[in-house]
């Protein structure tokens, strides 16, 4: 089995982001990064926060990729878009926006060593969020029902690769649209091209592995359905796929 451990890609985009965020503002704001941010009686991996006033602007969950010696499996359990990893996040996002009385949640993303997936802020988080599940640390629980296909549809943000240049491009993202929350759906992917930059990353592996269903909605053929560990894909176009979640 082959492995790259957690603390590795924490270093190496802890380094990253702290490298860019020293002596240049973004958005105009003044930014500072964190590790083990404490919330409640849980610590986020990293986050960065406005200075001056120590409010969040984006909280990252970081996981290790683990993958099968002599394969090109991963485990979907620890990849960036798993429904356990997200709710992860989603959890401390949603603790910080009720400890700080804030507006909404902060921009919340998930990570591993190939790349980051950001999503937008959530003013109700309640309506994914399963509290008790979030306190207790069930992260495979934190996210409803039926929840994290609205999710997707409703508040990805972008995919990034662990360069200095895209995890750049995230803190621009990220201050620009927390100054000005309409700059979100102009930056916001299509969905079309969000499920490229899975592939791209080699996340939409975790979707074909976990009982995931990738259902056509007009202007698209595509179809994914994993069968006791076997998929089948065909497709002719990709724009306006629409996930579902089946477990």
């Amino acid at each position: 089995m082959a492995s790259t451990r957690e603390v590795v890609v924490q270093d190496r985009l802890y380094g990253i982001i702290q490298k860019l965020i020293t002596n240049k503002r973004f958005g105009g704001l003044e930014l500072t990064v964190e590790r083990e941010y404490p919330i409640d009686n849980k610590r986020a991996d990293i986050v960065v926060l406005i200075k001056d006033r120590r409010v969040p602007i984006l909280v990252i969950e970081t996981k290790r990729k683990y993958v099968e010696r002599g394969t090109f499996r991963i485990d979907p359990r620890i990849t960036p878009i798993s429904r356990a990893v997200i709710g992860q996040a989603l959890c401390y996002a949603t603790l910080i926006k009720h400890s700080l009385g804030l507006k909404a949640t902060p921009f919340f993303a998930t990570a591993n060593i190939d790349g980051i997936t950001v999503f937008s802020p959530i003013e109700d988080p309640s309506y994914f969020v399963d509290m008790n599940a979030c306190r207790d640390g069930r992260y495979e629980d934190v996210l409803k029902p039926g929840r994290w296909n609205d999710l997707i549809n409703e508040y990805r943000f972008r995919s990034y690769r662990l360069t200095e240049s895209e995890v750049e491009e995230i803190i621009d993202d990220v201050a620009n649209s927390w100054i000005n929350m309409a700059n979100i759906k102009q930056l916001r992917v299509n969905l079309g091209n969000w499920f490229i930059e899975q592939l791209r990353l080699g996340f939409i592996e975790a979707l074909l592995d976990t009982r995931t269903v990738l259902v056509i909605t007009s202007g698209a053929s595509l179809i994914a359905t994993p069968i006791t560990g076997a998929t089948s894909i065909s497709w002719q176009g990709i724009m306006g796929i629409r996930m579902g979640w089946w477990t």
